[in-house]
């Protein structure tokens, strides 16, 4: 079952800030990093850090990306990860469609993803953007992620 929390925790709002902050040193170390490009469907995807894992094996890292979506019931392409992802909304009001299923999603809230599951975002707002900070931890040497055909 999914579920969207609503949050006030200071552990989550410490990874928010702490992600915020570290945003412009991690491009500075990540040579292979790409700012993401805002396209016909209006998102954007912004991968912030990716942080070697303490107490995992080397098989494995986190990535935490910034999705930013404009207005008006844009979606990014439904899609899989070969890792689990929780995702938190930074502002506006939209959905994540987990295996088809629609789950509201406003400013605050958290949700987990498991890995395999299809999802994609979309924003409800005429007026703003919505924007979700996604932390992944991801198999290496697997793509990043898969686009699933509709």
């Amino acid at each position: 079952m999914i579920r969207a929390l609503k949050t006030s925790g200071v552990l989550l709002s410490s990874m928010i800030f702490a992600a915020s902050a570290l945003s412009s040193a991690a491009f500075a170390k990540d040579p292979g990093h790409e700012e993401g490009a805002v396209t016909e469907k209006k998102f954007k995807v912004s991968s912030l850090m990716r942080p070697a894992l303490g107490g995992l094996d080397e098989s494995y890292y986190a990535n935490v990306v910034l999705v930013e979506i404009g207005p008006g019931e844009n979606a990014e392409p439904t899609h899989t990860h070969p890792g689990d992802e929780i995702l938190y909304a930074v502002s506006g009001d939209g959905a994540v469609y987990i295996d088809g299923e629609k789950h509201p999603l406003s400013t605050g809230q958290i949700v987990h993803v498991r890995r395999g599951q299809t999802k994609a975002l979309g924003t409800l707002s005429e007026e703003s953007a919505f924007k979700v900070l996604a932390f992944l931890i991801l198999e290496r040497g697997m793509p990043v992620l898969e686009i699933v055909e509709e």
